[in-house]
């Protein structure tokens, strides 16, 4: 059983209890970087980490908070209850930091998009890197990803291993209503665009209230031309030191960037059926419109 899994069954006696004792946050500087997914967070978990510089940085830590994330929007956790088991599921990493001395943690997970509310006390005040992309590439790399690595299961495909996030699992939402009758119905790249668009409305939403954190382009981080990683990395905050070798790594690597997957589908959204397409974007026209994206693919 993985260990999201048992920290879910813990009993609200023992979290009260302890959550706050395992992870002490004190005097550690947290930088997050979120998303929807296939956004290349398992590239900047990698590119981010420099222990000589006092910097850790992970990419999903186990436990993923998946099953923290998912089951506490199931169950309508308190923030309370969100808060202490984010700190449990990450005393693991803080005691780390301390054990080595490193005084600034990098965590970049795709998950935390389903905890956003909690985030700011479960690490005290992190900076918060929202990475974002459009639909008609986002589609297409979800399409295509296997979450197991194993090739043979596929993101909210009937086999995937984990029990995603549903119009029935977000209640008077407007992206429940009509969808929760029509979700059997839907094929995977709907439920994909579901999927973002919900995650996408709670990063904005959340931009609106937290001055620490800030948006960037997903397509522009790649394009060396248009500066969008020098401003994320100055967002950061790193020390000098750090941002220079962060911004010298990146020259060397970015060539060989890892968001990508073996296709089972194809490379374009054109590819996917006329009546498909025009439902994608429907279903995402606000939300684009909102992030800046043209509403036309």
């Amino acid at each position: 059983m993985r260990i999201g899994r048992k920290i879910s069954e813990l009993g609200a006696r023992a979290l009260h209890a302890f959550g706050d004792g395992f992870a002490d946050w004190k005097g550690i500087e947290t930088r997050l970087v979120v998303s929807s997914g296939r956004t290349g967070t398992d590239f900047f978990g990698n590119l981010f980490n420099l222990p000589e510089q006092g910097v850790l940085a992970f990419h999903e830590p186990d436990p993923d908070l998946f099953d923290v994330g998912i089951s506490g929007i199931r169950r309508h956790d308190s923030n309370e209850a969100l808060v202490r088991q984010v700190r449990l599921c990450r005393s693991r990493q803080a005691q780390r930091l301390r054990n080595v001395d490193a005084s600034c943690y990098v965590e970049a997970n795709p998950n935390l998009v389903m905890l956003l509310p909690a985030l700011e006390k479960a690490f005290n005040g992190p900076k918060i890197a929202f990475l974002t992309r459009d639909i008609d590439s986002y589609v297409v790399s979800a399409y295509n990803k296997s979450p197991n690595g194993s090739g043979t299961m596929f993101f909210y495909g009937e086999n995937d291993h984990r029990k995603r996030l549903t119009p029935g699992d977000v209640g008077s939402d407007a992206l429940a209503g009509e969808w929760v009758e029509e979700w059997a119905g839907c094929g995977r790249a709907l439920k994909i665009a579901w999927w973002w668009t919900y995650a996408n409305r709670q990063i904005l939403e959340h931009l609106k209230t937290n001055p620490s954190a800030e948006r960037f382009y997903f397509e522009k981080l790649f394009d060396a031309g248009s500066g969008e990683f020098e401003r994320l990395v100055a967002f950061m905050d790193f020390d000098a030191r750090a941002e220079a070798l962060f911004l010298e790594r990146f020259q060397h690597e970015v060539q060989n960037k890892r968001n990508s997957s073996a296709r089972v589908f194809g490379s374009q959204f054109d590819e996917f059926e006329s009546g498909e397409r025009t439902q994608i974007l429907q279903l995402t026209a606000e939300v684009r419109a909102e992030l800046g994206y043209p509403l036309s693919s």
